[in-house]
Order: C-alpha cells, then sequence, then structure tokens
C-alpha cells in the first residue's frame, strides 16, 4: 500500500535556534532499504539532511504553540519544511542585496526618487537536467558576469528540495554557470525551473516521533528541541 504524505510549513518565527548542525548525512543502503551503519567502499550509499535543533527560551505563548505544532505532526506521520539556520544567503556575490550593489531609482510612483540596491536571490535552470546528476547549468543574469556567484557551502533550493554547493562558480561572460553540489537530484529540473538562493528549504520528519518535548521552569518559560531527517520530493 503507497504512503501518503501530507506536508505543512514549519512556524519560522519560532525558529529561535540556540544550539543546532544540520548536515549531509552518508547513508548506506542494503537489501530491503534497511540502513547499515558500517563502512564500505561500493555499493549505494545515499546522503540525506540532517539536524538537531535546540531551541532558545521561549515564552508561555511561543511554547504552546510550539506544543500545537509537534501536535499536528503526530509523531512521523506528516512531514514539515525547515530552513538552514543562519543561512539566509549564500557567501558568493549572488547573495541578493548588499551595500556595494549598485543603486536602482525608482521613478513613475508615489515614491520617486527612492532607490533600491540591485541584487537577486534567484537564478534560471538553463537546460533539463536528468534526475541523479550532480551538476546544473544556471543563468545567474549578466550582471554577474565574472563573478565568483556561489562557494563551499552555500545552499540552494531547486523542485522543493535542499542542495549544497561543493566548489568555487564563476559566472561566465553571459552571467551562466554550471555549478557543481551534492547530493543528486532527487528530481528532474527543466529549462526556466526557478532557483532559490534565499532562505532554501528543505523537506524533512522527526527522526523520532517523541521528538520536540517542551521543558517548563517555574516561571513558566519553555525549552525544546528536535532531531530531523530528510524526506525529499521525488
Amino acid at each position: 500500500m503507497a504512503i501518503e504524505w501530507r506536508t505543512i510549513g514549519f512556524p519560522d518565527h519560532l525558529m529561535r535556534v540556540k544550539e543546532g548542525s544540520a548536515r549531509l548525512a552518508n547513508i548506506q543502503i542494503t537489501s530491503g532499504s534497511q540502513l547499515a551503519n558500517f563502512i564500505r567502499a561500493s555499493g549505494l550509499i545515499a546522503q540525506r539532511w540532517t539536524g538537531q535543533f535546540d531551541m532558545a527560551t521561549m515564552s508561555r505563548a511561543q511554547w504552546q504553540e510550539w506544543e500545537s505544532f509537534i501536535a499536528r505532526l503526530s509523531g512521523q506521520a506528516v512531514l514539515f519544511e525547515v530552513r538552514m539556520p543562519g543561512q539566509r544567503l549564500p557567501l558568493g556575490a549572488h547573495a541578493g542585496f548588499a551595500e556595494g550593489n549598485p543603486d536602482y531609482p525608482i521613478t513613475g510612483t508615489t515614491i520617486t526618487g527612492t532607490e533600491i540596491l540591485t541584487g537577486a536571490t534567484s537564478g534560471l535552470v538553463l537546460e533539463d537536467t536528468p534526475r541523479y546528476n550532480q551538476a546544473i547549468l544556471i543563468d545567474f543574469g549578466d550582471d554577474m558576469a565574472g563573478e565568483v556567484v556561489l562557494t563551499h557551502g552555500d545552499k540552494f533550493g531547486l523542485r522543493g528540495n535542499l542542495y549544497m554547493v561543493t566548489g568555487v562558480v564563476t559566472a561566465d561572460a553571459n552571467g551562466h554557470a554550471r555549478v557543481p553540489f551534492r547530493w543528486k537530484l532527487h528530481r528532474a529540473a527543466f529549462e526556466g525551473d526557478v532557483v532559490s538562493f534565499y532562505k532554501p528549504t528543505v523537506r524533512v520528519m522527526l527522526s523520532s516521533g517523541s521528538d520536540g518535548e517542551v521543558t517548563i521552569d517555574t516561571a513558566m518559560h519553555g525549552r525544546a528541541g528536535l532531531s530531523f531527517i530528510e524526506v525529499p520530493y521525488t
């Protein structure tokens, strides 16, 4: 019988991480799709995002909302999308708004005379790319020509999944660049697909059904944490 998953959003305003980790974990897959924790040099090896978040102290209103969110997950029955803490934008030049970006004047509106800083938080896939590829051709825009647009460890989102850049990426004269990443494409990408660099998310499930429990002190302040593992869109 096929499993039907339901996916909900993560209450981002409660994501006040005190300590945490998020990384691509190596998973050895044996027959029967069981996970094996022994080391081997061959065979099918997958990578999935895993993490542990220790939430900062919450007020009563915050931890009550947190408890409501955990209850709606029903253990591991419901999936949710979470972003990597502290990595709102990449380190490369294609990192959206920055103080050194060119000004763009706004005219013909009620805010004539206002200027904004140019910069993008997304790119476009330039060619169809089959599932399981580990590199993709992206259009970063003409103004990024010759720039280091992404670097090691930068994250991007594509078709609902999260990927990590594994090289220094420099755009060519047209603002195009082939980006290497890990793990592999969980879903095929198509020309014109939008690549997101701003707060990209990953779909996950709780590592165990008991994650997310709130501890409350006598002053009614709450502490909670959770651990997760990726369930990619395929």
